[in-house]
């Protein structure tokens, strides 16, 4: 598997077309939560928890820049199955797990559709790196294209 790997300070600075983070001069976009942005859909960038229904978004899709998936605790596997079903739905921007999650979910997660993540502490890139690579085999079907994958370290 061939991943192009990217250090990210700042997840709205993310942009797939550089090697490097994008420079952000201004203000950052502010994330908003999903109730937040329902309310008021004027923000490109919104944040989901494990609980929320992807489908309310569906139609505005090409206009949401930026997706992050909070997972609430490591037993939560529901993250799993909102970010591929936001993949399913056409959503093509950066789709970011944050909270926690299990290092060793990594892999999984980039299956599922992720392409950010928010290492926990004491997780370096290259253990990200090495834990995305550590299964050669898979049998079931996947998101992965060559998706650029950033981290931002906690």
């Amino acid at each position: 598997m061939s991943l192009k790997l990217q250090y990210e300070q700042d997840p709205v600075g993310y942009n797939p077309d550089e090697t490097q983070p994008a420079a952000n001069d201004s203000q950052p976009p502010t994330t908003q939560r999903l109730e937040e942005w329902l309310a008021n859909p004027t923000g490109s960038q919104v944040t989901l928890t494990t609980g929320d229904d992807p489908e309310v978004l569906a139609s505005s899709l090409l206009s949401i820049t930026h997706i992050a998936i909070e997972f609430p605790d490591i037993t939560d596997g529901r993250g799993f199955s909102l970010g591929r079903r936001l993949r399913d739905m056409g959503y093509t921007g950066p789709l970011r797990a944050t909270g926690n999650y299990a290092t060793d979910q990594l892999q999984y997660l980039h299956r599922c559709g992720y392409d950010c993540f928010d290492l926990p502490a004491g997780v370096t890139i290259e253990l990200a790196t090495k834990l995305l690579g550590s299964i050669s085999v898979a049998m079931q079907a996947s998101t992965i294209s060559e998706r650029q994958v950033a981290f931002n370290v906690r």
